[in-house]
C-alpha cells in the first residue's frame, strides 16, 4: 500500500525522512521498504545504485500559535454561517458543538 507523498531528488534526500513507499533497483527488487527511516548508509547505496528519486512521506509542520487561534477563529466562524438558522434548535446545537470539536481537534 502507498501513502501520499512526494518526490524528492537523491540530492534533496536527507537522514530520517520517511520513505511513503517502497524503492526499487532496476529489476524491480526492494531496496527500502515503505516507512523507512533514511540513514547515511540507505543514501550512499542508492547513490551506487543510480536511483534519482524517492518518494517521501511530508514533514508536518506545526503552526505557529497565531495561525492556530486564525483556523479555529475561521472553523467556528464558518460553522456557524452554516448553522446560523437552526443554531437554536437543541439538536443542532449539539451536533455543531461536536462538529466544531472534531474540527478544531483536526487542527492539531
Amino acid at each position: 500500500m502507498t501513502q501520499t507523498g512526494q518526490i524528492i531528488p537523491l540530492a534533496s534526500l536527507r537522514p530520517g525522512m520517511l520513505l511513503a513507499e517502497a524503492v526499487r533497483d532496476r529489476f524491480g527488487n526492494v531496496m527500502l521498504t515503505a516507512g523507512t527511516a533514511l540513514n547515511e548508509s540507505h543514501l550512499a547505496s542508492l547513490q551506487q545504485r543510480g536511483i534519482a528519486s524517492a518518494k517521501i512521506i511530508p514533514e508536518r509542520v506545526p503552526p505557529s500559535s497565531e495561525e492556530a487561534e486564525a483556523m479555529r477563529k475561521s472553523t467556528e466562524e464558518r460553522l456557524r454561517q452554516l448553522f446560523r438558522k437552526t443554531l437554536d434548535l437543541p439538536g443542532n446545537r449539539r451536533l455543531f458543538e461536536t462538529i466544531l470539536a472534531y474540527r478544531l481537534g483536526n487542527l492539531e
